[in-house]
């Protein structure tokens, strides 16, 4: 028996019992549910996406059969399939000759492996939304009816909203978050598979078993189908119904990566100023506390595909 199929069914087997732990023990749930995918990860990177496969597949069955088909089906569109795409892709390389003309390898760019997982967020947001279609009030009506469920109904969130002495109506509330809710939790996807490759490829590479070498996130840049994206849902916004929920969805879905590309920026840009550290600490501080610090982030990177902060910056400082 070959080392990738017996690493796959020990990734498969850790997977089901962080699986299974999310499903029946509620205490822990929170925490199994978000290393779910790490042992699928730390197979992968270390060899390949067969062994991954492997675990997936062996994930999936034991699901089918000890839990029910439709906990199976949930592991293998949300976990087990964005996380082999993404295995696959990490991993992708091909050899191009360097300026000496030596032959060297160039592996998948982070900015690329991002928009894939968004599109990804995106096709999870849309089937959602079709399945969501024929019941009263689509996919938005679905939300609020669960938030109710949440909070116990109505009168529980007018009694919140009185404790915070919030200016909002309880059903602008319910109708705030019922809006958001779905998008929120397409992007919950794309970072919890994202953080589980990031810790899986910081394990392996200090245990020296890693198959590609970790990206740089200063090297970090989007294709021109992410901006493509972005305008089109951004435009499909404006239109009446439920036409403007799909696109205002998607588009702050797709608003996401450039959030991530704006942080990039602030570090790069920061890099030579005295008390950096605190700096950065005083920064993600107000982030958490002012949300709406957070869309000038997501502007911050969008200026930097357009004008390259990141790049006239490094030349001021050159030239300073």
């Amino acid at each position: 028996m070959s080392k990738k199929v017996i690493v796959g069914v020990l990734a498969g087997l850790a997977t089901a019992v962080l699986y299974f732990s999310f499903v029946w023990i509620a205490p822990i749930s929170l925490i199994t549910a978000f290393f779910t995918p790490l042992p699928l990860m730390l197979a992968g990177l270390s060899f390949g996406t067969t062994a991954a496969a492997i675990a997936s597949i062996l994930v999936v069955l034991v699901a089918t059969f000890v839990l029910e088909i439709s906990l199976a089906f949930s592991f293998l569109l949300l976990i087990a399939l964005p996380t082999l795409v993404l295995t696959y892709l990490v991993l992708l390389n091909r050899q191009i000759e360097n300026q000496n003309g030596k032959r060297q390898i160039e592996w998948y760019p982070m900015g690329r492996l991002l928009t894939w997982l968004t599109f990804m967020g995106a096709a999870f947001l849309c089937i959602a939304i079709f399945m969501a279609a024929g019941e009263e009030g689509g996919l938005q009506g679905q939300a609020e009816a669960a938030l109710l469920t949440f909070f116990g109904g109505r009168e529980q969130i007018e009694e919140m909203l009185l404790l915070t002495k919030s200016a909002i109506t309880a059903d602008e509330y319910i109708s705030a978050v019922a809006t958001a809710l779905p998008t929120v939790a397409a992007i919950g996807v794309v970072l919890h598979i994202a953080a589980n490759a990031g810790i899986a490829q910081r394990i392996l590479t200090r245990q020296g078993r890693a198959i590609r070498p970790s990206p740089r996130l200063h090297d970090l840049s989007f294709p021109l189908p992410l901006d493509l994206a972005l305008a089109l849902s951004a435009a499909l916004s404006f239109m009446p119904g439920e036409a403007g929920f799909v696109g205002a969805s998607l588009a702050a879905l797709f608003v996401m990566p450039y959030f991530l590309l704006g942080l990039v920026v602030v570090h790069a840009i920061s890099t030579r100023w005295p008390s950096r550290g605190l700096f950065l600490a005083m920064f993600y501080l107000a982030l958490f506390v002012f949300s709406a610090l957070a869309v000038l982030i997501a502007v911050l990177g969008l200026l930097e595909t357009s004008v390259g902060l990141r790049k006239k910056f490094a030349a001021g400082a050159k030239n300073g």
